[in-house]
């Protein structure tokens, strides 16, 4: 679940958490570009993030790479 990643990003393995999120990363920088990535980096928390860009397309990306995980 990426939403409980990125909630408590250190009660992950590292193997599972830097894939997940890089791989959340990638699908951003793909959807929005790279200023929507950077002001990732200024908006981090999951409730910051969601405010920044709407709660629905974060739901939908964090649905994009939970299904390209479980493939």
């Amino acid at each position: 679940d990426v939403a409980a990643l990125w909630r408590d990003f250190s009660s992950f393995h590292f193997s599972v958490s830097y894939p997940v999120a890089g791989l959340f990363c990638e699908r951003l920088l793909a959807a929005r570009g790279k200023t929507a990535l950077f002001a990732l980096l200024r908006h981090q928390p999951y409730r910051d993030a969601r405010a920044h860009f709407g709660a629905d397309f974060i739901d939908f990306l964090s649905q994009d790479v939970e299904s390209a995980i479980n493939c």
